[in-house]
């Protein structure tokens, strides 16, 4: 090899380090969940900064200024009404150690540090502001994630509210080494909006904010997996929400935005709107949903995992007499909720429904509206979300799904008992 080749050769192998080393110090880890389990916590601001650069604030400014904040505010209450704001649980982030520091800080006030190893860097965590702390004091503990570390409050400078200011930092605890978890590091403006994550964010998933939305895969007994399936919440801090347009990976939904209409059938809660599209098979990868409620843009974004499918129940009865119709299934344990359906063949709207429990194996629809001798269908849905009781929003929402044809009878006391296909 001559000098210029392996000088080449050098070069191109530096080339490839760096590339490497810098897709590495850019990684994602994704190890922190909320440092909280409660639905009704909103981000009420994320990091602000008054101009671009590497620190993005004048040195001067960077501590104390308005124009700064180098951390995160989350509320339980209204988020633009601050006397509305109440006290919720604090929660760890992730495994590691905690330390908690009654009046630490005449700036943090009561505070929790947290720390958390991850791909050989540590990661820290302030909890600022709290009002109280169920860990001993001063003294290096053990944590799970989820542990309860400490209650929202205004100790501190805390601008007289009560809320969590949560600060992470990435190798040490200094200034120049805090970092956004959702990787967004705005400038002018005091993000959210709501709940969409960069890139390179540090979030086992994307937290939700005003839209919480799940997505997941419909899987049809007698097809296989042919759907994609949608959980959101319709209700809002701003209004009730009627649609949410979705869009997908390339591909998914021929390249077009899909919107999922609020539908909520008997039994399931006000808080739980779900839709599916039959037609649209899943694609493994990121989605992102908005809503649209008086003048403001909600915004989420969510994944699907194909790989990831709910068991369909299998019908294993169906007795039929005028006006009713009763089912009877078996399903796996993960279903946790189910939608049993009637409707013509072909599909011309609801004949009857409603949403049962994830330990039901059978109910009966009545007052029905069944022609003699029109075909219907008989359809039940297993959900792999509670959509009965409000839990928080997570994904995958999944769809199993099993439907049966019979032949309503036709006059008198008739009897049909229709076995499993």
């Amino acid at each position: 090899m001559n000098s210029e080749s392996l000088a080449k050769t050098i070069l191109l192998s530096f080339i490839s380090l760096m590339l490497v080393l810098t897709a590495t110090a850019h990684a994602s880890p994704g190890f922190m969940t909320p440092p909280f389990d409660d639905p009704e916590v909103r981000l009420q601001q994320g990091w602000f900064y008054d101009s671009p650069g590497p620190l993005r604030c004048r040195p001067e400014d960077r501590d104390h200024s308005p124009f700064c904040h180098y951390g995160l505010d989350y509320v339980k209450g209204e988020v633009d009404k601050p006397a509305t704001w109440v006290p919720f649980e604090v929660a760890a982030v992730a495994d590691g150690k905690a330390l908690y520091r009654p009046a630490g800080s005449k700036t943090w006030g009561n505070y929790v540090i947290t720390t958390h190893a991850v791909g050989g860097i540590t990661y820290y965590t302030v909890n600022a502001h709290l009002d109280s702390s169920p860990l001993p004091p001063r003294k290096w503990v053990p944590i799970t994630r989820g542990t309860p570390i400490g209650t929202s409050g205004k100790s501190g400078l805390a601008n007289g509210v009560v809320h969590l200011h949560l600060e992470v930092y990435e190798g040490s605890l200094k200034k120049d080494d805090r970092v956004d978890p959702y990787d967004i590091y705005d400038t002018k403006a005091l993000y959210p909006p709501h709940g969409v994550c960069g890139e390179h964010h540090l979030w086992s998933e994307c937290p939700p904010s005003d839209l919480p939305i799940a997505g997941g895969t419909y899987f049809d007994g007698n097809f296989g997996l042919i759907g994609t399936s949608f959980l959101f919440d319709p209700s809002s801090s701003l209004g009730s929400l009627n649609s949410v347009d979705i869009t997908g990976p390339p591909g998914w939904h021929n390249d077009a935005s899909f919107q999922c209409f609020r539908y909520q059938p008997p039994g399931a809660a006000p808080e739980r709107s779900m839709c599916w599209d039959v037609n649209t098979p899943p694609v493994t990868g990121q989605y992102s949903a908005q809503a649209e409620v008086g003048n403001e843009l909600l915004e989420a974004r969510l994944s699907i995992d194909t790989a990831s499918w709910l068991e369909p129940p299998a019908i294993t009865k169906l007795s039929v007499l005028p006006g009713q119709v009763q089912v009877e299934w078996t399903a796996t344990s993960q279903a946790r909720s189910f939608l049993v359906r009637v409707n013509p063949v072909p599909f011309s709207g609801v004949t009857g429904e409603v949403v049962v429990p994830g330990e039901e194996r059978g109910t009966t629809l009545t007052g029905l509206s069944l022609a003699g001798g029109a075909q219907y269908q008989a359809v039940v849905f297993a959900f792999s979300r509670d959509v009965r009781t409000p839990e928080s929003v997570l994904n995958p929402f999944n769809i199993g799904a099993h439907g049966v044809v019979f032949t309503a009878p036709r006059s008198g006391p008739g009897y049909s008992e229709i076995p499993p296909e």
